[in-house]
């Protein structure tokens, strides 16, 4: 009800979503779509060799909360049917840990640029959430080789991206055993959401200038 009140009585609606903006464009709002970004200086990445010692040939990379709000204990759960890798990487939930099978490995939490190492060097990085606009998305795009992510929002958000999409995790296998295309890597900058988001302002609200320094 909230949310529906506070579209419905807004002037304007700024998304980083896609299907969001669409929905508040369809109640008849004035809506700008702009998307999320990464910090410029994570492209240079440290000269550092990362490697995977598991038990099959294919990694998975996960990055982030581990949480059942998250998936993250069903995707743990259906990898022991996977015959691959999966490495998550952020702070340890020892009760995921204690169930998990012998091919799932927890990196724990580590430097953001170190992490990206190994997002770039895996097979596969894998989005647990429906979510078209996760910052988390931005960096797979900028980093990884391919992306697995639910079907639903995100798969209607990114039709051509070149993702890889499943109905639920029991589909990991057959994505990462019949699947060779890449992602097609694209980079977007806070800068460039902070220019469009000043833009809109200037724009909405009438004078003023965009600032180099913001």
């Amino acid at each position: 009800f909230l949310e529906n009140y506070t579209v419905r009585n807004s002037d304007a609606i700024i998304s980083p979503s896609s299907i969001r903006y669409q929905v508040a464009k369809n109640k008849g709002n004035e809506c700008v779509l702009i998307k999320n970004g990464i910090n410029r200086d994570l492209l240079n990445l440290p000269k550092k060799i990362v490697s995977f010692n598991g038990e099959y040939q294919k990694n998975i990379v996960y990055i982030g909360e581990q949480s059942k709000i998250k998936k993250v204990d069903k995707l743990v759960e259906a990898m022991a049917s996977v015959k691959a890798n999966l490495f998550l990487i952020g702070r340890i939930n020892e009760e995921i840990r204690r169930v998990a099978p012998e091919n799932v490995y927890f990196l724990g939490f580590m430097p953001q640029k170190e992490a990206f190492l190994y997002l770039k060097k895996a097979d596969f990085a894998i989005l647990t959430e429906d979510n078209d606009c996760a910052t988390k998305l931005s960096e797979y795009f900028a980093f990884a080789k391919r992306i697995i992510a639910p079907r639903g929002r995100t798969s209607s958000s990114f039709p051509n991206g070149g993702l890889h999409f499943y109905r639920d995790f029991s589909d990991l296998g057959k994505i990462i055993h019949q699947t060779n295309k890449r992602c097609k890597r694209t980079v977007r900058f806070w800068d460039q959401t902070a220019k469009e988001m000043n833009n809109f302002f200037v724009s909405f609200l009438g004078g003023g200038e965009y600032n180099e320094r913001y």
